[in-house]
């Protein structure tokens, strides 16, 4: 059984996976599609619009989001975020954590990446990183930055999350 708001999407070999419209090919076992409307806002002015999230105030927005996976799951390369970016100074930023506790040590994996300037268009953030087992003592998450008003408001659409599973 899965949250409310995540769908399951199997890929059943990588030539089926060219065909999810996400722009790259992959490897991954599925995926989850994760709406932001889990996500938790740390600053700013946040309002939903059709299941994504978008920023209407003066100052950027902070917003953190879970990933959902299970004990078996691999994060793998071919990860991908949706973002509109109608800000003609600054961009949208999305970066994926993998945060495990080792002895008394946090360690920290992470890979940001950020939208190519203003655009009434939809655009795709794709990730190359790969992330360990999740296990009791690790914290799977997305933090973003949304621009404030623009030429329009930017937003956080849903997240794809690639994973192998290692218990198949």
């Amino acid at each position: 059984m899965l949250a409310r708001g995540l769908t399951r999407i199997s890929v059943l070999s990588a030539s089926l996976a060219t065909t999810v419209s996400v722009g790259t090919a992959f490897a991954a076992d599925y995926f989850y599609m994760h709406a932001p409307v889990g996500c938790f806002v740390r600053s700013g002015t946040v309002n939903g619009d059709f299941g994504a999230l978008q920023n209407t105030g003066s100052t950027r927005a902070d917003i953190e989001c879970p990933i959902t996976t299970n004990s078996c799951d691999v994060i793998d390369n071919g990860s991908v975020v949706t973002v509109k970016d109608r800000h003609s100074q600054q961009n949208v930023e999305c970066t994926l954590f993998d945060v495990k506790l080792s002895g008394s040590q946090f360690l920290i994996l992470t890979e940001g990446k950020a939208s190519s300037g203003n655009s009434a268009n939809w655009q795709k953030l794709n990730y190359t990183l790969e992330l360990t087992p999740n296990q009791f003592d690790q914290h799977l998450f997305m933090s973003c930055f949304i621009p404030p008003v623009g030429s329009g408001n930017s937003y956080l659409g849903n997240y794809m999350i690639a994973l192998d599973d290692l218990c198949i």
